[in-house]
């Protein structure tokens, strides 16, 4: 029974011997000369057995193997192929999906090799697995052919590694041959492709233009170009044709250009670019960019043209080089970015064209091109003139705030203080009227007792019991000192030599404790309006409390005097031990004492708070544990009456933040 054979072969003269050798054995035989238009007939015919030429125009035939194997109504067809190179190139036809191959030679030959291939398509032939090429020892090498293919070769590399998409249609269209960034680009397999009519890639309004273009006058250029590219499997592509003229035929060759990225990354660049110049334009503030050589603005908002001195005829977003203007001054700012390639900020002053100033924050900051070098910089000035004065306003507030706050804690202490004293001068004042009158009893009986002859042991006796008197008497005065029991003599006073007169009487008990009196004495130092009594006791109990307070070898007490505002500073310093941080806010409150039981009354210190106060003074103590202690005293020159001197001392507490 005849066989349904297929031959394609672009040689007639083969093509005509092979289908008379077929047709004389009884087999149904239909010819096509190219790869293209066996595909046709394949479309509707189903043969049994198909000879297919290797090298031929219009689809090679090693593409015409891969689309016949992957065509499912051929699954079972036996595929021959017909070589004419066989001896200059090792050929693979089982990975070529075929069957078999025949080397053309001799006519005569072929036409054995034929009728061999029709015994293996037999169902027993089958079986052999048949891989020798047919006639490959009867046909000679030709280093011409093998040239030719290793020429192919290399187009066909560089083809198929290209980055763009190249595809070839025949005259009447139809895909002839496609590089793999092009099957890629189509999203259809190869096989399919080929044989594919090339306007059915793609669909509506780039249908429409490429059939326009290829219906178009052919001495117009046929290019798609990439500014107004077309879509091709949802890629936006540029296409360039190029018609080919050879023995085969007419066909073009189509260059496709994938600019997808390239169009997004315009689109999304031009996006970002109107939504800075939206943004930039939307700034309250002047916003300009200047060039780094020359200053020249290259984009104003008009912010900037409408506050700016010297951009008011600017014209707005991209400046051309003719209309460029200079940038405002100060200069400042974009000399620094460019030097130090960095960004810089400073405050500005300006005068504006109504003549008001106007307090600018500058910012400046650079754009750098590949190689780091600054090419321009972006300044924007903010206007700062009402932050300024609210500042301003809000710093004076807080001084005021802070004033009235200081001079309350100083009325309140010195209330509480003033509550505090004259509660205890009117007990002390009790107390002392009601102590003084038996101790001097007493004292009188004592010295009585002296006159008498006594045993000594009991005169002994009567010494220790005077001696105690008499400190009892002096502690009872000093009380009394509190309750202004006694007569305030006003004179003017010399506090140097009274300081001199006072350090005398201890000078004796200073040099047995190696303790030296340093004075730094003011030059004209004004006299002052005071008691000299009670400021001599002041002076007493200060060095005496210097002296007690001191333990190294290092024994001074430094006396520095100065004028100041309207009285006199005197300033008593120590070497001692310090005072406690927590014990500095209690050191002038009666009976507080640091020393030990038995070795002070605690009340030396009060004294003299109270003496300074009495002068409408001031006294504060500055000391850290273990370095010593400064005691400050401020006294006018002039004793205001006694009904100002509590606002004299609050107002010279609240200028030196003294505490009295």
């Amino acid at each position: 029974m005849g066989k349904k054979i297929l031959v394609v072969d672009n040689h007639p003269m083969v093509l005509k011997l092979i289908a008379n050798l077929l047709e004389k054995d009884g087999h149904e035989v239909r010819t096509a000369e190219d790869g293209l238009s066996a595909l046709d007939i394949l479309k509707s015919y189903a043969p049994d057995l198909i000879f297919v030429d290797l090298v031929m125009p219009n689809i090679s035939g090693e593409k015409l193997c891969r689309i016949i194997r992957n065509m499912p109504h051929l699954q079972g067809v036996f595929l021959v192929i017909l070589s004419a190179i066989a001896a200059e190139e090792e050929l693979d036809f089982v990975a070529l999906g075929a069957d078999a191959c025949i080397a053309k030679g001799s006519m005569s030959n072929l036409a054995r090799h034929v009728a061999r291939v029709l015994e293996l398509a037999s169902p027993a032939g089958r079986q052999e697995k048949f891989r020798d090429i047919l006639g490959l020892d009867e046909v000679a090498t030709r280093e011409i052919t093998r040239e030719l293919l290793s020429s192919r070769k290399h187009f066909e590399v560089i083809l198929r590694n290209m980055s763009e998409g190249i595809l070839e249609f025949a005259p009447n269209r139809k895909i002839i041959f496609a590089n793999s960034a092009a099957v890629t680009l189509v999203g259809i397999p190869e096989e399919m492709l080929l044989g594919t009519e090339f306007i059915d890639i793609f669909v509506d309004h780039s249908l429409e233009t490429v059939v326009a273009l290829l219906n178009g006058p052919a001495e117009s250029p046929r290019k798609i170009s990439e500014e107004m590219p077309v879509l091709l499997n949802g890629r936006q592509v540029s296409l360039q044709f190029l018609p080919v003229t050879g023995e085969g035929g007419a066909t073009t060759i189509v260059i496709i250009h994938d600019v997808t990225t390239r169009k997004q990354a315009e689109e999304k660049i031009g996006e970002q670019n109107r939504f800075l110049n939206k943004l930039i334009e939307s700034l309250p503030h002047p916003f300009f960019v200047v060039g780094a050589k020359g200053y020249e603005v290259v984009l104003a908002n008009s912010s900037a043209q409408q506050h700016l001195v010297g951009l008011a005829d600017c014209p707005r977003q991209q400046i051309s080089p003719a209309e460029a203007c200079k940038a405002p001054p100060p200069y400042l700012p974009l000399e620094r970015v460019q030097q130090d390639k960095n960004s810089f900020l400073m405050e500005y002053v300006e005068q504006g064209r109504d003549g008001q100033e106007t307090t600018h924050e500058i910012h400046a900051h650079p754009i750098f091109d590949k190689k780091g070098k600054v090419t321009q910089i972006i300044e924007y000035r903010l206007d700062i003139t009402e932050r300024k004065k609210a500042e301003q306003a809000l710093r004076d507030s807080k001084d005021a705030l802070q004033k009235a706050l200081d001079n309350l804690q100083v009325a309140q202490q010195v209330a509480i203080r003033q509550e505090k004293l004259a509660s205890i001068g009117t007990l002390a004042s009790g107390v002392a009227h009601e102590i003084l009158n038996p101790l001097n009893i007493i004292g009188t009986l004592a010295q009585v007792m002296q006159l008498e002859k006594i045993p000594a042991s009991m005169r002994k006796n009567i010494d220790e019991m005077l001696a105690q008197i008499k400190r009892a008497t002096k502690i009872t005065n000093n009380l009394r000192t509190f309750s202004h029991q006694h007569a305030f003599e006003v004179r003017m006073v010399d506090v140097h030599v009274l300081f001199d007169k006072t350090a005398a009487l201890l000078e004796h008990d200073l040099n047995l404790d190696n303790v030296r009196v340093e004075r730094h004495y003011a030059q004209d130092l004004p006299r002052i309006e005071a008691d000299e009594d009670q400021l001599a006791q002041v002076f007493l109990n200060l060095m005496s409390n210097a002296r007690d307070a001191m333990s190294t070898d290092d024994k001074r007490i430094i006396v520095e005097t100065r004028a100041k505002d309207d009285g006199v500073e005197i300033r008593f310093s120590d070497t001692g031990v310090g005072i406690d941080p927590v014990e500095i806010g209690k050191i002038f409150d009666p009976f507080f004492t640091t020393k030990d039981p038995g070795h002070g009354t605690g009340l030396g210190l009060w004294i003299v708070y109270s003496i300074i106060e009495n002068h409408c003074g001031t006294i504060r103590v500055e000391s850290e544990k273990g370095k010593g202690a400064r005691f400050v005293i401020f006294l006018p020159t002039r004793l205001p009456g006694r009904e100002d001197c509590g606002s004299a001392a609050k107002k010279q507490d609240h200028t030196n933040g003294e505490h009295g």
